[in-house]
């Protein structure tokens, strides 16, 4: 497993023992790319331990950047925000688009390119509306 792939079978390094333990018990073989096959075995036990310890650091690594990269962003912009910006359309061609489906005088896929946004935009600004 690399830390990529310990990570996104188990939140934690013990879950993570945990789950593999449990597949070995079942009788399951356990292959790691680049290391091969993990014997039950105290040293086996001990090598996924460390990758899976190594796999939480890291990712614990990358979600403390990220929180200080949005903090410095912060501080730097106080408009920073996280996210798709709004989606800016015209709220009368909207409603006349609206009235145009709804008459089918024109398709929905018509009305969403007429207005400028994409399928699912129409369908929230529709629901909403």
């Amino acid at each position: 497993m690399t830390s990529t792939t310990a990570t996104s079978i188990a939140r934690t390094s013990l879950g993570g023992c945990e789950l593999v333990r449990d597949l070995m018990e079942r009788g399951v073989t356990v292959r790691v790319l680049n290391m091969g096959t993990v014997e039950d075995t105290p040293m086996g036990r001990m090598m996924l331990t460390v990758m899976f310890a190594m796999a939480e650091f890291d990712r614990d690594m990358i979600v403390q950047r990220l929180a200080e990269g949005m903090e410095v962003a912060r501080a730097n912009n106080p408009d920073f925000r996280i996210g798709r910006k709004p989606v800016e359309y015209d709220e009368q061609q909207f409603r006349d688009l609206t009235k145009m489906v709804d008459s089918g005088e024109i398709t929905a896929k018509e009305a969403w390119e007429t207005l400028g946004v994409g399928k699912t935009t129409w369908y929230k600004l529709r629901k909403a509306a």
